[in-house]
């Protein structure tokens, strides 16, 4: 029923839009506005009787290693009425050159490409969720050392599962921490709540890289953690009496503070 009010709402009113955030499992909305979105929330619940929690959105928190590490395992059960093999030794490290990245150093004759690959997925399958709070490791480099083969008993699902389990090991080795994702915003602000401005940023843990002054507007720059800015359209209208405006892009995934990462875990 909800999905029915949201096309309803979405084909009366083009400036709404929501989709759905597999990742935090949750509906995203968005419109011209905070207020607008009020309004919309209102209808919602009020007019179409559709009972629904409503509150600001999930972060979509990351985690990285902090230092690199070896681990080994040896894969070997017997199940699907045969026996399962498998040896692989992995190392990771920190990668500030994207994503993810798997390199495999041994020659070509030690492993067959079937193999490679099925130890490649058993490596993604372990960084998809880190050590601290389960959220996805990023920055992550992984490097294929040694594999051990038996001549009838190894599989792709004994390799899958070897690699799975010594990155798993070296992970834990490495220790995690917690990246938040880092906006760029610009602020318009009359001069004379400039100085109020500021004082809020601060509050937010905000890094200010810049000031401009065009006429009677100044121009404020900098980087901000995303957490911290939720409801910042309703605040920055309260300290400038309606006169103030902000935008913000993504800049880059950085770890959080201490105590904020405690606050995270709970």
């Amino acid at each position: 029923h909800l999905l029915e009010v949201l096309q309803i709402l979405a084909k009366d009113d083009p400036t709404f839009r929501y989709r759905n955030d597999e990742e935090q499992g949750q509906i995203i909305i968005s419109g011209m506005g905070e207020l607008h979105l009020e309004i919309l929330c209102n209808r919602i619940q009020k007019d179409h009787k559709v009972l629904v929690n409503i509150g600001k959105p999930r972060v979509s928190y990351r985690e990285a290693i902090l230092a690199s590490a070896e681990a080994e395992h040896l894969f070997q059960k017997q199940f699907g009425n045969r026996e399962h093999y498998a040896y692989a030794k992995i190392r990771i490290a920190p990668w500030s050159g994207g994503i993810f990245k798997f390199t495999n150093l041994l020659p070509k004759e030690k492993i067959s490409k079937l193999f490679s690959a099925a130890i490649e997925d058993g490596i993604r399958s372990a960084t998809s969720c880190g050590e601290l709070a389960g959220y996805h490791l990023i920055n992550i480099q992984a490097e294929l050392l040694d594999v051990g083969m038996h001549p009838t008993n190894s599989t792709e699902e004994a390799f899958f599962a070897a690699a799975f389990q010594a990155t798993k090991d070296a992970i834990t080795k490495a220790g995690c921490v917690i990246l938040e994702p880092i906006m760029r915003f610009q602020i318009q602000i009359p001069h004379a709540y400039v100085g109020e401005t500021i004082n809020n940023l601060g509050g937010r843990r905000a890094e200010i890289q810049e000031m401009q002054t065009q006429g009677d507007i100044q121009i404020i720059s900098g980087h901000v953690p995303l957490a911290e800015m939720f409801g910042y359209a309703s605040n920055i209208r309260a300290l400038s009496q309606g006169h103030g405006s902000f935008t913000m892009e993504p800049l880059q995934y950085a770890p959080v503070p201490a105590d904020v990462q405690k606050k995270i875990l709970g």
